[in-house]
């Protein structure tokens, strides 16, 4: 199962990524399931949710042979600790993805691990997902205590209610 998700950014869409993977997903030989946010894109070749809770978004990672994904630190900390491949893909602020282009950073440091895959240009979509695919699954990053703290200080802070007057934190 390939499972893609755009984060709980919920001010933006990433229609952009959406719209690639499922395209891509018209000729895959796997299900590919999405968690989409707030998008008006509507996909026609995978299933899809608005948003997911932490615990059924993390068990569809565990699940998942590759996860498609937003440059959120969370995903690419869950995919890491569970050892599951990962293509991500940096929303841009020049196109109304985000309000900085902190992702394209991240990505910038990603480029050389196991078992990531960095997405810049959505035509190339299909080519990285049958090169990943073709490669071993990357090995689980094992624990330590300063991974535990950042990752259990990302899942208190997505378990946090809106603040008043619904605005995400």
């Amino acid at each position: 199962m390939i499972y893609v998700t755009v984060g709980t950014h919920r001010h933006a869409s990433f229609d952009r990524l959406l719209a690639a993977v499922d395209a891509a997903a018209a000729d895959l030989e796997q299900p590919v399931f999405a968690q989409i946010g707030p998008s008006g894109f509507v996909p026609k070749h995978m299933k899809y949710e608005a948003f997911l809770d932490y615990a059924d978004a993390e068990n569809h990672i565990c699940r998942a042979d590759l996860v498609i994904a937003h440059a959120g630190m969370g995903v690419i900390l869950q995919c890491r600790h569970h050892g599951v491949r990962l293509i991500v893909a940096p929303r841009r602020r020049s196109m109304k993805e985000h309000f900085n282009d902190h992702q394209v950073e991240t990505c910038a440091r990603l480029t050389n691990l196991q078992g990531v895959r960095v997405l810049h240009d959505m035509r190339d979509l299909r080519a990285v997902i049958d090169e990943i695919l073709a490669a071993p699954a990357p090995d689980p990053v094992a624990d330590n205590p300063g991974a535990d703290a950042i990752g259990a200080a990302i899942r208190e802070f997505l378990s946090m209610p809106p603040l008043p007057g619904g605005t995400q934190r």
